[in-house]
């Protein structure tokens, strides 16, 4: 039985166990009969399932080995006490009733056995009736426990029994004394001070660890810290035990040698190098990996548990096993003992921020300073540079896990605002502390980008906290709502075909829709006055980085921005949260020289700058020229190394740029654009200026007709196409079909002359009364938390990334906000349960299998954490493109692949901030309509 599948029916049995009968208190080895329900037999040795740990596993099945009784078995609770053989047991139901694996009493009462471990931890040798400490069972104390020293025990029995007999031959005699005596100190138990000090330290950690399970009843996690110092310690004793073996070895090998025994100093030689290894894993074990803030207080902490259950003061080391349980805690994101765990995070991030404080503040580091006095090579100095900023990357980095640590634990956002402003003041002291020298600037930059994302953040929380805010947005909630009423009964006209009436109320709602659309426009151009002002201060903070004044002032304005953004569209502003992400992006390819993320954030951008309006447009532009400089210098590079396809590929995306936002026109262009502007002002006299006017006006007036009319006929041609397919008298199916259909009119040229913008206008609607209908209510801070849980628990994880939390929209059930979905690996994961509940289907979750089944109808599917394998009906296996992730406590899948499974398909569309999730049969339908 593999060592992991054993470990996970350990792990069902756990789980299930509700109770257990007393323990048998006799001191003869008791019966089959005897032993009490829920016990199992590993190797010589019975051990209550609720006293079992890891070291008691190790050394039960090394009993086994040893005895050549390799079976486990276990007395089930729910089978009356029957006994089963579990060796090769795949779950729970192997230890019922209904199981073949059941075993007699005879078979049990023919074992050995030597131990029994019973409910309340203690361990009986079942020879001599007293207690023992686990770890004096089979000890390496006595080196013929030793399994790398087996041959020389057998060589000492052999050459023992050599020595018995009469020899006439002196010499072979001398040397089988010689090798008595060699072996003898070889295998002499060991008593040095290393040795013994953690040997007794062993013993203590075992009567603490009873201590907790019987008096303290602490928790199996604050057992298992234990546990795990253990483990530590006895790993610590091995190496002294092992250290000390490999020495004594090494000198009778020399002795052998000298006496000339080359077979016996062969062999010893053989052994050492078996010795040597050991000490190898023993020290490969106890190297800690680098280590998180978290971690390091982790281990300060479990230290001083040592030093106190050493000292026997119990009472010390409840109170440390505490807080070790508390960092356990923070970083599992669980929240158990919220004061304790405030209180270390507190302490830890304070002693991170001072520790950053003191290597700014020193300028270059030592290692450069000294670098630079030997005259190093600039390769060198640019080397050593690097690594010091590496090292300030990781301070911010664990900062803002500290960070984000204490903000899951403050609900409050005024908290959360007190923090950020604490955190960002320190860390501006701290930027300010560093002297000029050789690394100023880089280190500089680095401590602005972050303060700038904490200063993002703070942003957010202000704005969601502003009451003025909050007024704005409800004046516009309350206009898009009248509309919405209106949408409902323009749906119903056009259901019941009373097309006048339908006109008479799309009146209504498009002088609702102007009047809306006019706030928003003036909004807009509000936003694109503030990011003009924006990229004004940051190219004066750019000359004179230190002037707090334009700091203080781009803080205001970021704020002003931020309330804006919250007040324009969901389209615009989803568009602005994604052009910014690229702009990044972007920033931070060209910065890497990474042509593939180049092209990929260019794309992005011009994809989503043709959807913006003129005023924001501009915005970008002076936002971005300073990256295009960059791009320039990359290219001129590039072709300096001769490196000409790829100088090509950076000239292509930089013309790309230049183009969709009009950047860099030359003179003759812009004097061009001049005089065509002067010639259509000016015309030819008073006549034509008036001809222009009243030009205008007639040309105003018919634009509003013809505008008028095209929806109609646009109105008609959808309903004309909707004709071609299947009728449903589904409100949310029937709108489904026509957004479909409205895309696919998008993508055909046709439509696209005869129509024009009228195709996104009228999407844009029928978009927004999807999205209304049935809609499930979140408040902002509903949405924002479901982003933030996903995202404080993968803020380490650096290959994932979290999308805005997004809406889900299915032609089956009510749409719905998702929880923040994942990109992994350039697929979409998505919270099963959201995703499920969406289309109707019933999702359950087995815990102890860590399992997610999801029913729908007659379909059943399963997926476990880990694993990439989807189960459909119990019968067919699938392979999904990632494995299932356990996010905190949400189910990711891969969406696509699921929905598939399903009969459903899904459109992720970024501009609109939803994905659209609709049934197969329904796209079928759609495509044979434009065939």
């Amino acid at each position: 039985m593999s060592k992991r599948k054993f470990n996970y029916l350990l792990f069902i049995l756990t789980i299930v166990i509700s109770f257990q009968t007393l323990a048998y208190g006799g001191v003869q080895r008791p019966t089959a009969k005897e032993i009490p329900n829920g016990s199992l037999i590993i190797g010589t040795h019975i051990i209550s399932l609720k006293a079992l740990n890891q070291s008691l596993l190790d050394i039960a099945l090394k009993s086994g080995e040893s005895e050549g009784q390799k079976d486990v078995y276990y007395k089930s609770e729910f089978a009356n006490g029957t006994w089963y053989k579990i060796t090769n047991a795949d779950g729970i139901g192997d230890i019922i009733s209904t199981s073949d694996k059941a075993v007699s009493e005879v078979e049990i009462d023919n074992l050995i056995l030597t131990h029994w471990t019973k409910d309340d931890g203690k361990t009986i040798d079942l020879e001599t009736g007293q207690t023992v400490n686990p770890s004096d069972i089979d000890s390496i104390r006595d080196p013929h426990n030793m399994e790398e020293l087996k041959e020389l025990v057998m060589e000492e029995e052999s050459v023992i029994e050599l020595l018995k007999q009469d020899d006439d031959d002196e010499d072979r005699e001398a040397k089988n004394r010689f090798i008595k005596n060699s072996l003898g100190t070889i295998l002499k138990e060991i008593s040095t001070n290393d040795f013994n000090t953690q040997d007794n330290l062993l013993k203590l950690l075992e009567n603490y660890e009873i201590y907790l399970r019987n008096e303290k009843k602490a928790s199996e996690e604050e057992i298992g810290i234990v546990g795990e110092l253990k483990e530590k310690i006895k790993t610590q004793r091995d190496y002294a035990a092992y250290s000390e073996v490999y020495n004594r070895i090494d000198q009778e090998a020399k002795k052998a040698q000298t006496k000339g025994y080359t077979d016996y100093t062969s062999k010893l030689l053989d052994k050492l190098d078996a010795v040597n290894k050991k000490i190898s894993d023993l020290t490969n074990k106890l190297v800690e990996s680098s280590m998180s803030p978290l971690d390091n207080k982790r281990n300060e902490l479990c230290k001083a548990l040592i030093e106190n259950v050493a000292a026997k003061n119990f009472s010390g080391a409840d109170a440390v096993l505490l807080q070790i349980f508390s960092i356990d805690n923070i970083k599992a994101n669980r929240i158990v003992h919220l004061s304790t765990e405030l209180s270390i995070l507190d302490e830890v991030l304070g002693k991170e921020l001072a520790a950053l404080k003191t290597m700014v503040s020193q300028g270059e580091p030592k290692e450069y300073k000294e670098a630079k006095s030997r005259g190093e090579r600039p390769g060198m100095l640019l080397t050593i540079k690097e690594e010091h900023v590496a090292n300030i990357k990781d301070f911010t980095s664990n900062i803002a896990t500290l960070k984000d640590y204490i903000a899951f634990r403050r609900s409050a956002d005024d908290q959360k605002i007190a923090q950020l402003n604490t955190l960002i003041e320190n860390l501006e002291g701290t930027r300010k502390a560093q002297p000029k020298s050789d690394v100023y600037d880089e280190v500089d930059q680095e401590l602005r980008e972050f303060i700038d994302k904490l200063k993002s953040e703070l942003t957010k929380l202000q704005v969601k906290n502003s009451s003025e805010l909050q007024a704005e947005k409800e004046l516009s909630d309350n206009m898009q709502n009248q509309i919405n009423t209106l949408k409902n009964k323009y749906l119903d006209a056009i259901e019941k075909g009373d097309m006048q009436f339908a006109e008479q109320i799309q009146n209504e709602m498009n002088a609702l829709a102007e009047e809306l659309e006019e706030k928003e426009s003036q909004k807009l151009d509000e936003l694109s006055q503030l990011l003009n002002q924006k990229n004004e201060i940051l190219n004066e903070l750019n000359k004179d980085p230190n002037n707090e004044s334009l700091a203080q002032k781009l803080d205001e304005i970021n704020l002003e921005i931020a309330k804006k953004q919250e007040l324009i569209g969901e389209k615009e502003k989803s568009i602005l949260e994604l052009l910014d992400e690229a702009v990044n992006e972007l920033k931070d390819a060209v910065k890497a020289k990474d042509l593939t993320q180049i092209e990929e954030a260019v794309t992005n951008i011009l994809d989503l700058a043709k959807n913006l309006s003129p005023n924001l447009k501009v915005s970008l532009k002076n936002s971005i020229e300073g990256i295009i400089k960059d791009m320039n210098a990359a290219y001129i590079d590039l072709v300096k190394q001769n490196q000409l396809t790829q100088a090509e590929e950076y000239a292509a995306l930089i013309e790309d740029l230049k183009e969709e936002l009009g950047i860099g026109l030359d003179n003759e262009d812009k004097k061009a654009g001049t005089q065509a502007d002067t010639g259509s002002q000016t015309g030819t006299g008073t006549q034509t200026g008036t001809g222009a006017q009243t030009g205008a006006g007639t040309q105003a007036g018919t634009g509003a007709q013809t505008e008028k009319a095209s929806m109609n006929d646009l109105e008609k041609e959808i309903s004309a196409l909707e004709q071609k397919t299947t009728q449903t008298s589904n409100n949310r199916q029937r709108l489904m079909k026509r957004i479909l259909i409205l895309y696919k009119m998008k993508n055909t040229k046709k439509y696209v002359q005869k129509f024009g913008d009228l195709l996104d206008k009228k999407l844009n609607e029928e978009i927004k009364l999807l999205k209304s209908i049935d809609a499930e209510k979140y408040s902002e801070a509903d949405v924002a938390q479901k982003e933030r849980a996903i995202r404080s628990l993968i803020v380490i994880n650096k290959k994932m990334k979290v999308l805005n939390t997004i809406q889900i929209i299915s032609d089956t059930d009510s749409s719905k906000h998702l929880y923040a979905p994942v990109m992994r690996e350039n697929l979409m994961l998505v919270c099963l349960r959201d995703i499920g509940e969406a289309l109707g289907a019933k999702i359950k979750w087995i815990d102890y299998q860590q399992k997610a089944v999801i029913t729908k109808g007659n379909l059943q599917m399963s997926c476990i954490v880990g694993s990439d394998k989807l189960l459909v009906n119990s019968v067919h296996s699938k392979t999904m493109p990632y494995k299932t992730l356990l996010i905190g406590e949400r189910v990711y899948v891969p969406l696509n692949f699921v929905l598939n499974e399903m009969g459903y398909t899904s459109a992720y569309k970024p501009e609109h901030n939803m994905i659209l999730i609709y049934s197969k049969k329904l796209e079928q339908e759609v495509q044979k309509v434009f065939k």
